[in-house]
């Protein structure tokens, strides 16, 4: 009899252990959820306003900045002034090179209202770059909804920011040639 209930144990307690591998265990070895980014911090905040710069259908503009966080990007917002033309669209590549034309992290798509005022470009879900505190990364975007805009710049001078530039390029290529000024700019990320 203790023969059967020992072997009775040894199977119930075999089968446990192979469902808990199956199902995942108890949680204590499984992998944490992937971050859903329900709050955001500020990365970068190049937020002063001294003018605007317009973007027309045919450039590119970009702005680099030098990341203080190890996170995911969630989000970049600029700010458009201007009422005179409707909305748009502007599709952004992020990467580690003012050169993005082959060779970036994430490419996604924003619309920019119309009418005068800040508004931020996500980054979907599943494609959010991971950001390296100190690394310095660059975003340019073209004009690929057709109407201009007028976009914020931060600065009367190229230097205002000391971790980066804006960059103005007459080819939308997305290689970020031409220095300007630093455009108004804030960066996201998840915590």
């Amino acid at each position: 009899m203790k023969r059967i209930i020992l072997a009775v144990f040894l199977l119930l307690f075999a089968l446990d252990a192979h469902a808990m591998i199956i199902i995942g265990g108890t949680g204590a070895t499984s992998d944490p959820p992937a971050a859903t980014c329900e709050t955001q911090s500020t990365d970068v905040d190049i937020t002063s306003y001294a003018g605007t710069a317009t973007n027309y259908g045919d450039q590119d503009r970009g702005q680099s900045w030098k990341s203080g966080v190890t996170k995911s990007l969630y989000s970049i917002t600029f700010r458009r002034f201007d009422d005179n033309y409707s909305a748009t669209t502007i599709t952004l590549r992020v990467g580690e090179s003012a050169n993005l034309s082959s060779t970036y992290l994430v490419q996604f798509s924003c619309t920019v209202p119309d009418g005068t005022g800040d508004f931020a470009c996500v980054v979907p879900e599943g494609s959010r770059p991971a950001l390296t505190s100190g690394t310095t990364y660059y975003v340019g975007f073209v004009n690929t909804g057709g109407s201009q805009w007028n976009l914020g710049r931060s600065a009367a001078s190229t230097s205002s920011y000391a971790d980066g530039q804006a960059f103005y390029d007459a080819t939308a290529d997305y290689n970020l040639t031409g220095t300007n000024y630093d455009l108004r700019m804030k960066v996201k990320v998840c915590d």
